[in-house]
């Protein structure tokens, strides 16, 4: 099975998120609940499990789907999700919301597919798979050496060191998990979630009262022996993921554009995020900046986040498509929202 999707909502209206809050082989789908209720009042909201992700992940045999990882593969997926989203509510055109990895595919799903969808809206906006890596280190470094983290500055530097000299990468275990440890620490992740111990109690305190999980599929999923993660950081390390670049794939969108990004995220770093837009040309677009917010905004700033979806929903769809005091669109006109 490619993917699995869930709908959910209180209106009849669409939204669908592809599988990433953060790490690519990671479905966001048993944390949503805690931050997606509002958006559910006038969307749609349908989370994608992406291919070995999630749900989709004890369906599948890994090592065959392994062999099927690759961006064509997951943007033919996301296009024929879409065409069905469509097709269910009964709407043209979608509009997609990608975060983190999601929105690497969900700009390139647009680009090339711009018929079936209404608008793009990306958060953790990846732009270069490389130097997002590049930037980041640096940021963690010089935050480790301002701290006086002798520890932490030590780690970074050995990791780096052995990443020049090849016998590791970006994307091996042992540089993820110093990496991860310091963008963590210092708020680049989460500017919210800074102490890893208590941010992991939390979500795993989330994922077991999701709606959409058994106890029995979060524990497997966060401790079980098939790590879809292994899969995706496999294909973190293959040329065609390491020499990804979005401006190389187009920067004129045929349909309206926007950015809401954390001014505090280098996991995704923030000013490639910036540079990137001031480039797009579209029918419409505008940046929002969520102050003292990492990589995970719709964490540490959940009501402006929702305030700029309803922003931009009142921008493309007219102020008379508003419902109630945030509101955001009309249960008869069912918008389509694909969030990656």
């Amino acid at each position: 099975m490619a993917s699995r999707s869930g709908f959910r909502s209180a209106a009849k209206t669409a939204a669908i998120r592809s599988c990433s809050s953060s790490t690519a082989g990671r479905a966001v789908i048993n944390l949503t609940h805690f931050y997606q209720k509002e958006w559910e009042k006038h969307f749609t909201v349908v989370n994608w499990d992406q291919r070995a992700s999630g749900k989709t992940r004890f369906e599948s045999d890994a090592e065959e789907v392994k062999k099927t990882i690759t961006m064509e593969r997951m943007i033919e997926d996301a296009c024929e999700v879409a065409k069905y989203i469509r097709k269910r509510i009964g709407q043209d055109r979608i509009v997609v919301l990608g975060q983190s990895w999601g929105s690497a595919l969900g700009s390139q799903l647009v680009l090339k597919y711009p018929e079936l969808f209404s608008a793009f809206i990306g958060t953790g906006q990846v732009v270069d798979t490389t130097k997002n890596f590049q930037l980041g280190y640096e940021r963690a470094l010089a935050m480790s050496e301002a701290a006086g983290d002798e520890a932490m500055n030590k780690n970074l530097i050995k990791v780096k060191q052995l990443e020049r000299e090849g016998k590791i990468s970006f994307h091996d275990k042992e540089f993820q998990k110093v990496y991860i440890s310091a963008i963590t620490k210092y708020g680049i992740a989460s500017f919210k979630f800074r102490n890893r111990v208590k941010a992991m109690l939390l979500f795993l305190r989330i994922m077991l009262t999701s709606p959409e999980n058994t106890v029995c599929e979060v524990l497997q999923r966060r401790f079980g022996k098939k790590n879809t993660v292994n899969l995706f950081l496999d294909f973190c390390k293959s040329p065609e993921f390491d020499k990804w670049r979005l401006d190389e794939l187009g920067t004129e969108f045929a349909v309206p554009y926007y950015q809401i990004n954390g001014d505090n995220d280098w996991q995704t770093p923030y000013p490639l995020a910036r540079e990137y837009y001031d480039r797009v040309e579209a029918p419409k677009k505008c940046w929002y900046t969520l102050n003292d917010a990492g990589h995970a905004v719709q964490f540490d700033n959940l009501t402006d986040f929702t305030r700029y979806l309803i922003e931009i929903r009142a921008e493309l769809f007219g102020q008379d498509n508003l419902i109630g005091k945030l509101g955001m669109h009309q249960e008869d006109t069912r918008l389509g929202l694909l969030t990656n």
